[in-house]
């Protein structure tokens, strides 16, 4: 199993000394990847409940100043060399599709083949007001596809064209292509029934949020939406050997059992090999830590007594 991390792009610690420093020490320890959370604004009013959340909440304090998803990628792939990187995950109706593309193109072709990228639909609404999108916010879902489907129809053709219901184009020049061979990795994010049928359209990666309730996911419910994804998959002519699973969550040391990925270094191992047994070929976490020193000690700490445990 690899371990990816999550790397913090909002808060008081999220200088540009901390993130880097993350950054490099987590490509230096041999982490697989790092990912970076998605807002443009935030909206101090909620229709909708923070689905990561028990209580619905959202701690702004905790929350601001939030970097550019993409912006922040860039610049830290030009100071790392291995490790992979993506948003988790970009909101892909909150930007125009060919401007998505060409980002991801370009940061691919300058990385050296390190990007996927992360794809979900939203769930805020006021933000997608704020950005001019509200009209938009009950068809999230088939934009989200559609744009997808530019994304590849970019990425893959000499002459790129499209006719969909929400964007059309012809006799296009989209350059750089990326380089990675099979093109940009597509991370998938959610658990419900739609997100599913999406990885199983348009997705590499099914990539859930775990043990973050109402997210809960634990190995052998995992197992259970795997099945349903292997349906999915030969519905549609693809082979269910070629699922790849990376959920997230956080981890924590600590003298008890809470819950699934608390507790010693091998508590948390033996829990990591229980979803490795449920298909899951990666895991990305967030680092705990209330400060970047703390971060950087237990980031240190999963790669001497966790990561050499589960590598493969």
């Amino acid at each position: 199993m690899k371990i990816g991390l999550n790397l913090d792009n909002r808060g008081p610690g999220a200088t540009p000394e901390n993130m880097v420093h993350f950054a490099v020490t987590a490509d230096r320890l041999g982490f697989s990847s790092l990912v970076v959370s998605d807002h443009i604004v935030l909206v101090h009013q909620q229709t909708h409940q923070y689905p990561y959340s028990a209580t619905g909440e959202i701690d702004f304090d905790a929350w601001t100043p939030w970097h550019d998803t993409l912006g922040l990628i860039g610049f830290v792939a030009g100071r790392t060399t291995r490790i992979r990187l993506g948003p988790s995950v970009l909101i892909l109706p909150y930007r125009n599709p060919l401007v998505t593309a060409k980002w991801c193109a370009t940061v691919d072709a300058l990385s050296g083949g390190r990007l996927f990228l992360g794809a979900g639909t939203g769930w805020w609404r006021e933000e997608f007001d704020a950005l001019g999108l509200g009209d938009q916010f009950a068809e999230r879902g088939p934009r989200t596809d559609e744009y997808l489907r530019i994304c590849k129809n970019l990425w893959e053709e000499a002459r790129p064209a499209y006719q969909g219901q929400f964007f059309s184009y012809a006799n296009l020049i989209a350059a750089p292509k990326p380089v990675q061979p099979g093109g940009i990795p597509i991370w998938i994010g959610g658990n419900s029934r739609r997100a599913l049928r999406r990885v199983a359209d348009l997705g590499d990666v099914w990539h859930p949020v775990v043990l973050t309730p109402p997210a809960d996911l634990n190995p052998v419910q995992l197992g259970e939406q795997r099945k349903r994804l292997e349906s999915l998959y030969e519905e549609r002519d693809r082979d269910p050997a070629t699922i790849q699973i990376t959920p997230k969550t956080h981890v924590y040391f600590t003298p008890d059992r809470s819950r699934l990925l608390t507790g010693t270094p091998q508590h948390i191992v033996e829990d990591l090999l229980a979803y490795q047994a449920q298909g899951v070929g990666e895991f990305i976490f967030y680092v705990p830590g209330a400060s970047a020193p703390e971060k950087l000690d237990n980031l240190q700490r999963i790669a001497e007594e966790i990561l050499p445990q589960v590598a493969r």
